[in-house]
This record gives structure tokens, sequence and C-alpha cells, in this order.
């Protein structure tokens, strides 16, 4: 998972509490996309959960209801984002950023356990340009996960599984990526094909078969970003 915060899974008609205690020396939030909420619950733009400061607590309530879950030409699970937005731009370049993965709610494999059923392994990647050094050119840390150059670790699957990919991506007016895999083709909503295009606050979940053993490229396609670092690997068994 590199970066991210944890995952959240739940499955429609669910409620999410999340019990956040901000161990930082700055008031940070928790917003969520996708789900329901009300203002107290938004983690953002006031409300009471809008900035928790240094060392206090707050409960956020988010319901998952039918529109946060898969829409008709989805998969049985969808991924959303979650980050601080007390000051979003700072807070997303700090790597306070995580996800959700809401399951249809006849497609989990039981009210205890919310991931999908007709799925064998679920892999998560960010793909964003972090921005440490003001856009100084040597602070751009392209990055999936938020490692670089290949120091990413643990996309390892088996020939005949069923995998599934949630891509987010986040970040700047460069952070326009083109995520390729080697050695397979994903289904995209119906679409085929090895390359998916993501750009800021883009969440997607695109599922593939792996048929062909080998030590695989995951890169952006985009030439700037590939010699900048943001490639890493997958593996079939």
């Amino acid at each position: 998972m590199g970066i991210l915060g944890p995952t959240i899974r739940a499955a429609v008609g669910d409620t999410i509490k999340v019990h956040f205690l901000n161990k930082t020396d700055m008031p940070l939030s928790m917003h969520p996309h996708g789900v329901m909420y009300d203002k107290d619950n938004e983690g953002a733009d006031g409300g009471k959960g809008g900035s928790i400061p240094p060392g206090e607590r707050y409960t956020y309530t988010w319901i998952v209801d039918q529109d946060a879950g898969p829409g008709p030409g989805d998969p049985s699970s969808i991924v959303w984002l979650y980050h601080s937005h007390v000051m979003a731009e700072e807070e997303v370049n700090l790597g306070l950023i995580g996800t959700l993965i809401i399951t249809a709610a006849d497609k989990a494999h039981s009210d205890k356990n919310p991931a999908p059923r007709d799925v064998d392994q679920e892999f998560i990647a960010l793909y964003m340009i972090f921005n440490e050094e003001n856009d100084e050119e040597s602070g751009l840390k392209h990055a999936i996960n938020g490692r670089i150059f290949g120091n990413l670790s643990g996309f390892e699957t088996r020939r005949g599984q069923r995998v599934r990919w949630h891509l987010v991506a986040l970040g700047n007016e460069v952070d326009n990526h083109t995520v390729h895999w080697h050695g397979q083709t994903v289904l995209d909503h119906g679409r085929r094909t090895d390359v998916v295009e993501i750009m800021p606050a883009s969440m997607t979940s695109v599922d593939m078969v792996p048929r062909s053993p080998g030590n695989w490229l995951f890169h952006c396609h985009v030439n700037d970003h590939m010699i900048a670092g943001m490639a890493t690997r997958w593996l079939v068994k």
C-alpha cells in the first residue's frame, strides 16, 4: 500500500463510523468521496468535523446508500478516495490519503466481510506526483502509492486469479496519467484495454485474469513520468 492510509470497506446499506484521533501538530480532517454525509461529517468546509485540532478526537459517520455503490455498468466493487481537507493541497502532498472500497449488497462475502465474493484479489494504486519543494523539480516525486523507481512491492498474483485493480489519482494539472500493464489486458467497464487514463481525483476499478507468468512492468506511459520513476512491477506466478 505504500503511503496510503488504511482501506475502509463497506457494502451498500452499511454505515461507516471512523474514530479519528489527530496525533499530529496541525489541524486535520477526513473527507470522503462517494458516500453520504451531513455537514458535520463532511470533513471539510465548516461543520464539526471540518477541522480537528491536534490531540483531539472526532467520530465521522458516513452512510453507504445506493448512490455510493456500484452503478449498472460497474464491477461488483468500486473505489472512492478519502483525504484530509483543512488545507487539502498541502495535506495530500503530506500523504494524508486513503481509499474506501464499496461492494454491491448482493455481491459481498457476508455481513461481516464486505469484500466482493467474485474477486480473488484486489490491488490499489495511487498515481500522483508528490510536490515536496514548492514546485522545484527536485521535489517532484513521480510516485505510485508514494514510491518511485520500482520501490513499490506487493503486486503479486497467479495465473487464472480474478484480480481487481482500483486506480486513483490526485494532484495538479500535470497529474494526467496513463496506467499501463505489461503482459496483460484489463476489462474497463466493458472496454478491453491495457492502458487506463486517470486524471486528478479520478477513481476507477478494472478487472483482469492474468494469463502469462512473468515479472511485468506496471507504469505510467507518459514519457516524462516514466523517466522520473513512475513505475514498478507486478508479478504473475
